[in-house]
């Protein structure tokens, strides 16, 4: 089963095992059956030795009876007993099995007849030529069980062939290829598992450094107008017609004074958090991103930085130095890292899947930014007017 045409899920992986063990079980079945057959192969092939020898035995003493009767009585007359027979020999076919496997099973019905039955007369013929007729039909008897034996052992030939091929089928080819599919699938879905878990993780820190952000900015608010009441103008007093009787001018209302509203204070504005501080400070975990642990190396090694520098994107950056490290799936140089090095910056490139506890890429980092640093500055040199 080629690893290019599996899907890697987890409803697959199910059936792969299913298959795996159903392929082991049957191994065993194939490999006990093998070992089954070859026992039973052996056990024939004795019995095929002892018939093969009698059938020898019998047939040299069928010829030497023969041979005698021919001399005492002539061949004719041994032909003519030989023709007047009346009874041809029967035999009975039949099957049995063997470890699942049919192999026939034959029984000699008639083979030895009687003296009244054989057609020829007592007297015309001697007691040689009915020995020889004795000896022949011990032959034919000894022949149908060798062919029984022989048939029978053929068979399971054939059989443990069969067998030994699909057993080293299973072994070989089946089994292996299943299990290197069910590896495969569990790979892929631990790297997708994996995969998950990282994209969670950036999802959570965006989040986190957009809620900072967030945070930084400060409220504004509408500006607070401040009213103050004007104390009213004292009313002029108004002119009294003179009567007879002089009449005592009518007292003047007094007016309220409403209070000043005071302003309300200004809101505080937030304190600006260092989130550097707070996600670098401490000493981090296994599962932290290669370039969160080199910013904390370099953070708690006294190094301050720029992060995302740039539009070449820049991991770390220190400007004055004119240092640029990233953090990649790969550490080759890019056309953007040559535009740098003309400017006379140093870029340094970490890969993810060399990356370490992060220790050793900062010190690399701090040792290229100190290096910078004690360089002179370049000093363009004036050209020099030759004098007409």
């Amino acid at each position: 089963m080629p690893t290019q045409e599996i899907t890697p899920t987890r409803s697959v992986l199910l059936e792969v095992k299913k298959k795996i063990k159903l392929s082991k079980s049957g191994y065993k079945i194939m490999k006990m059956k093998r070992d089954g057959l070859i026992i039973e192969f052996f056990e024939v092939m004795e019995k095929a030795k002892q018939m093969r020898g009698s059938v020898l035995s019998d047939y040299e003493t069928a010829m030497s009876k023969i041979a005698i009767a021919r001399a005492v009585e002539g061949a004719i007359a041994v032909k003519s007993a030989a023709y007047a027979l009346k009874a041809d020999p029967q035999v009975k076919l039949g099957s049995k099995s063997i470890m699942g496997m049919m192999v026939p099973k034959v029984e000699c019905a008639i083979i030895h007849t009687p003296m009244p039955e054989k057609g020829y007369g007592v007297i015309s013929t001697s007691a040689y030529i009915e020995e020889a007729a004795h000896a022949f039909e011990k032959l034919l008897e000894t022949l149908v069980r060798a062919a029984e034996i022989e048939t029978t052992m053929k068979k399971l030939l054939d059989e443990i062939e069969k067998t030994k091929r699909r057993v080293n089928a299973l072994e070989f080819k089946v089994i292996p290829e299943l299990q290197e599919a069910e590896s495969f699938i569990e790979f892929r879905l631990q790297e997708m598992e994996r995969e998950n878990t990282i994209r969670l993780k950036h999802l959570k820190k965006k989040g986190a450094e957009r809620d900072e952000a967030a945070a930084e900015k400060p409220v504004k608010k509408a500006p607070v107008r401040t009213v103050e009441a004007e104390e009213p103008a004292a009313e002029k007093p108004k002119a009294v017609k003179k009567v007879k009787a002089a009449a005592e001018p009518e007292p003047v209302k007094a007016v309220p004074v409403e209070k000043p509203v005071k302003a309300e204070a200004p809101a505080e504005k937030p304190k600006k958090v260092k989130a550097e501080e707070e996600d670098l400070s401490g000493e981090g975990s296994e599962s932290d991103s290669p370039d969160l642990k080199l910013r904390r190396n370099l953070w708690q090694s006294g190094y301050r930085y720029r992060r995302i520098y740039g539009k070449e994107k820049i991991t770390v950056a220190f400007i004055g130095a004119k240092v640029g490290a990233f953090v990649c799936a790969d550490p080759y140089v890019r056309k953007s890292d040559e535009a740098l090095m003309k400017k006379g910056w140093t870029i340094i490139r970490f890969a993810n899947a060399e990356f370490t506890d992060g220790k050793k890429e900062a010190k690399t980092v701090m040792d290229a930014v100190d290096a910078n640093l004690r360089k002179p500055p370049e000093t363009k040199k004036k050209p020099v007017k030759k004098s007409k």
